[in-house]
């Protein structure tokens, strides 16, 4: 094998060695709600990436209620309420509720301060969302456009590595005799990157020496 043949060996190597260290599929690292592994989640069925209060289920909501924003036609998200009913008139008849919906993402074996992500949320009244605890956005007013539109939020920074916590905090507002309460969200966007390994690191600077080597026994040898 010639040093021509071996230096574009080399090379091939390098580029799949970079490729392997700093490429990373974020398709199930954030969920929207509303969805399973294969789609959207059945009607009255416990959501499977979203808990309510510190553990309890949240449901993809049943006969979602005609004045929220209607589910995509696309099947990327769903409505989660805190019953199975999405038309629930028992809640909070006569003083605000307050509903807490977390999902919980692992950045382990990720580089934190290169993940970010875009997103796209609605509300049945006010919600505020949170990463790690730090506030991201909130809707507010008890607006009508709260849950008939969505409104976006992002985050380019405040992750950490290994477990990080979404929390949207949702208040439905009192209005003498119960009304429904539900959330909605959807990603888009998401960015992250592996931390190489070691070994991974240490093959491409021994790639990248190999490469030096030959060029340089190339030249000697066209001297």
């Amino acid at each position: 094998m010639n040093f021509v043949n071996i230096f574009k060996k080399t090379a091939l190597v390098a580029s799949l060695t970079m490729l392997v260290s700093f490429s990373a599929s974020a398709n199930t690292l954030l969920w929207n709600t509303g969805v399973t592994d294969s789609g959207k989640g059945a009607e009255g069925s416990v959501d499977q990436h979203y808990t309510l209060g510190g553990g309890a289920a949240s449901y993809v909501g049943i006969g979602v209620n005609g004045a929220w924003l209607a589910d995509s036609a696309s099947n990327a998200s769903a409505w989660i309420t805190p019953t199975a009913n999405a038309n629930d008139g028992s809640l909070d008849p006569f003083t605000n509720g307050t509903y807490t919906f977390s999902q919980t993402f692992d950045l382990s074996g990720y580089d934190a301060s290169k993940t970010s992500f875009s997103a796209m949320w609605a509300a049945d009244n006010n919600a505020s969302v949170y990463l790690n605890g730090s506030l991201l956005s909130s809707i507010t007013g008890g607006t009508y456009s709260n849950f008939n539109s969505f409104s976006s939020f992002s985050a380019n920074s405040g992750f950490v590595s290994g477990l990080n916590t979404l929390s949207f905090v949702v208040t439905n507002l009192a209005q003498n005799g119960g009304n429904p309460s539900g959330l909605r969200v959807e990603f888009s966007n998401v960015n992250v990157a592996a931390v190489p390994e070691p070994k991974t690191n240490a093959m491409l600077l021994s790639g990248l020496a190999l490469m030096g080597l030959v060029v340089r026994r190339r030249k000697a040898l066209e001297s």
